[in-house]
């Protein structure tokens, strides 16, 4: 890495003894580039947005998901989000669709089809998959809880 393009610009800022040392370093974090970036002055922080872009990419009982911080070395983004408890299930066709209504609780068509020893396009013509929000995970004195997650940065802006 003696005549790198990385060594030319740090040698801008640190002296040909100090190169060794902060390449060093800098190869020690997560992401070398950043830290060379950081050390240069040339880092941009990214710009994102408080919400994720893609909802789809986080599972459907996370809400109210907002940014917290940015990890520009692990290039992961911390959020915080409530957790909505969900109840969910097979109703058949033609019935309220009610919680109460609910046949049977397994996610997988070919497994209640087989349970209910019905042949599995049958099933699908007569029953519908329904999900059903309760309410927010709530803590000891009624609030809502809070849970803090992270994601990569990618999946953050969808």
């Amino acid at each position: 890495m003696k005549n790198s393009i990385v060594t030319i610009a740090l040698s801008t800022k640190f002296t040909p003894e100090q190169i060794e040392g902060v390449l060093e370093i800098a190869g020690a974090t997560p992401n070398p580039d950043v830290a060379i970036a950081v050390l240069l002055g040339i880092y941009e922080y990214p710009e994102l947005p408080k919400k994720p872009r893609n909802l789809s990419r986080f599972s459907e009982d996370k809400r109210n998901i907002t940014f917290e911080s940015y990890d520009k070395y692990e290039d992961y983004v911390y959020y915080s989000y409530a957790t909505m408890k969900m109840k969910k299930g097979w109703i058949e066709n033609g019935v309220d669709v009610d919680v109460a209504n609910i046949v049977n609780s397994n996610r997988y068509a070919e497994d209640v089809a087989r349970s209910m020893k019905m042949d599995l396009e049958d099933f699908k013509s007569k029953y519908t998959y329904h999900t059903f929000d309760e309410g927010f995970e709530l803590d000891n004195e009624g609030n809502v809880r809070e849970y803090k997650g992270s994601c990569a940065h990618s999946t953050w802006i969808g």
